[in-house]
């Protein structure tokens, strides 16, 4: 017997949709309302997702030994995929890395506990200032789109 056990599914298409990503304008305004935030590394987190096109999660992981700056890339050891890989940065992104080199604590985004940063507050702040409403825009797009 031939039956079609899925012929009557509905697929809820908006389910399926990616996140809205950002255009041009609403880039320059988030990053320059990521400038004036409370956390002083908002604005270098979203000009790294903006360039490089990376997740979230595997930006908060970066620690400074990762970064080569002579070459001016990252190696990501543990992506989401499991593999590792070099990250490229431009200039700019190398400029904002060197401002923040630090000493100390070896995560670049991390909290006051050492721990990655929880960034909740500061990017709905910037969304906010940038005056863009959706809170879960894509934010690591291909960084040529």
């Amino acid at each position: 017997m031939d039956v079609n056990v899925v012929k009557n599914v509905v697929i809820d298409n908006d389910s399926k949709q990616r996140d809205r990503v950002l255009d041009n304008d609403e880039r320059a305004r988030l990053l320059t309302a990521c400038q004036s935030s409370q956390w002083n590394k908002l604005h270098l987190l979203v000009l790294c997702a903006l360039t490089t096109g990376e997740r979230k999660g595997e930006l908060m992981g970066l620690r400074w030994n990762d970064i080569n700056f002579k070459d001016s890339t990252a190696l990501l050891g543990d992506t989401k995929n499991g593999s590792s890989r070099a990250l490229t940065f431009p200039p700019i992104v190398m400029m904002e890395l060197r401002r923040f080199q630090e000493i100390g604590n070896n995560l670049i985004f991390a909290g006051n506990t050492g721990k990655p940063k929880d960034i909740r507050k500061s990017w709905a702040a910037a969304l906010k200032v940038a005056c863009i409403s959706d809170k879960d825009v894509w934010l690591y797009v291909n960084p040529s789109g």
